[in-house]
């Protein structure tokens, strides 16, 4: 992968901690000139410029343990740089990361992780020749470096996403069509992210997966499975995040309480895209679980799409519940109707969310947080705009439009509404186009292309599965 930054290590060096459908899409980026991949009996990883392309081969009879090692050792021997550029992004974005690293560590025992991942995990750690002391900005990544990448979403927090889904009457073909964002702080640490780009396919029979995220992370993001069954994981803080680097912090409002055991939201996800096969079992088994922090998963097949509101806590007078969000779902009272024509009736061919909870019943962190009340509308109207220029229904490129919205001469905050959005806090690192039906699946990486700022247009590239 075309480097984009350089890490120089050495005694005596500061490092400044900073926080802070399915029709034709956009062309294919121009393919540069590429190291060949790295093959073994079970594990390739290949540089496709903008991202790595990795293939896990489980028909091959490998271990849960092997694999990973296998996987460790290709990773190292493709990308070198990959310990120190992992290492390099904590040092940069994590203020006082040697405390975090301690304090997430304390907190893993209270994760639990299907066995089989947890041996894939130490696996990848032992091939990655991981160190077991932990120096935060030393170039060196240490165990409880690569776990705590893996277990962000329950020790720490996770990003700001959006996503939307469209069928039947809504889309051109009447297949369904779904447009996904993922956020990733910005702390001027980008570069670093941009590096780890990654698309896993993991080749397990009725268990196969493609995953779109990060090298190294063996959960899911986004994934979907050779039916068209698609999930994609949305943070869902109860506290309003800070507007201004320098406005006070707000309080938390419902503390995860880490004397508890309780489940992993990444890879009881795993779990569920590999070993079902609807929307309503998937539903079903991730709304019985209990999690550290409140979180939504998007989720679409090759019928309709929904979302599943993991609303696990509230404060005190809380009555929410999980549940999985449809089209027939009553909403909060203040949640600006999902309407995209003049009939006033809210649609019932497509469904959006943002950071949010908006059911009726659940907590409403919706409302009163100007980020959600005024993305959720921005997707409203660019579908409403859409569909009035394209006589009522869309096709990918259409969706590619609206999840790359923004206002004025640049993508901006998303406190304005912006989808392709930038600030001091989070940008937007990967979109994904995605047609369940037929598997078609355009991504865009962000790659660091601006130092401060994104790319315009966004390039996107037609990504295909491993299976």
């Amino acid at each position: 992968m075309k480097k984009l930054w350089r890490v120089t290590l050495g005694l005596g060096l500061a490092l400044a901690l900073v926080l802070a459908g399915c029709a034709p899409a956009p062309p294919e980026v121009a393919p540069e000139e590429e190291a060949p991949a790295v093959t073994g009996p079970s594990v390739t990883v290949e540089d496709k410029g903008t991202h790595w392309e990795v293939v896990m081969d489980y028909t091959t009879g490998k271990t849960p343990y092997e694999m990973g090692k296998e996987l460790g050792e290709a990773i190292i021997q493709a990308f070198p740089d990959y310990p120190a550029t992992l290492d390099g992004w904590y040092a940069c974005a994590l203020r006082g990361a040697e405390g975090y690293m301690l304090v997430c560590s304390q907190r893993f025992d209270s994760v639990e992780v299907d066995q089989k991942y947890l041996d894939e995990l130490e696996g990848l750690a032992d091939g990655l020749g991981l160190v077991d002391e932990t120096s935060v900005g030393d170039g060196q990544l240490s165990r409880d470096e690569l776990f705590v990448l893996n277990y962000y979403a329950d020790v720490l927090h996770m990003w700001e996403c959006t996503a939307i889904g469209v069928w039947g009457e809504r889309s051109k073909t009447g297949d369904v069509l779904t447009s996904r964002t993922l956020g990733l702080p910005t702390s001027g640490c980008k570069a670093f992210l941009g590096e780890l780009n990654s698309v896993l396919t993991v080749k397990d029979g009725k268990k196969s997966f493609c995953s779109v995220g990060l090298l190294g992370f063996m959960g899911l993001l986004t994934a979907f499975k050779p039916n068209g069954l698609y999930m994609a994981v949305l943070d869902c803080g109860l506290t309003q995040p800070k507007h201004n680097p320098e406005d006070e912090p707000h309080p938390v409002i419902v503390p995860a309480d880490y004397s508890r055991t309780t489940s992993s939201i990444c890879f009881s996800a795993r779990y569920a895209l590999e070993n079902f096969s609807t929307i309503d079992e998937i539903g079903d088994y991730l709304t019985a679980k209990d999690y550290h922090w409140n979180h939504l998963w998007f989720v679409a097949d090759t019928e309709q799409a929904k979302v599943i509101e993991n609303n696990i806590s509230g404060p005190e007078g809380w009555t929410g519940k999980p549940l999985v969000r449809d089209v027939e779902t009553e909403l909060n009272p203040g949640v600006e109707p999902w309407v995209l024509d003049d009939s006033g009736i809210p649609d019932t061919h497509s469904i959006g969310v943002v950071n949010s909870f908006v059911a009726k019943g659940n907590y409403d962190n919706h409302t009163t947080h100007p980020r959600n009340v005024n993305r959720w509308h921005s997707q409203i109207e660019q579908l409403k705009q859409n569909l009035e220029e394209k006589g009522g229904k869309l096709d990918l490129s259409d969706l590619e439009s609206i999840q790359t919205y923004y206002q004025g001469d640049k993508p901006g905050s998303i406190y304005i509404g912006d989808l392709y959005n930038y600030d001091w806090r989070v940008y937007t690192a990967q979109v994904y186009l995605f047609c369940p039906n037929t598997l078609e699946l355009w991504v865009f990486f962000e790659n660091n292309q601006v130092e401060d700022g994104l790319p315009l247009p966004p390039v996107f590239e037609k990504v295909s599965p491993r299976f």
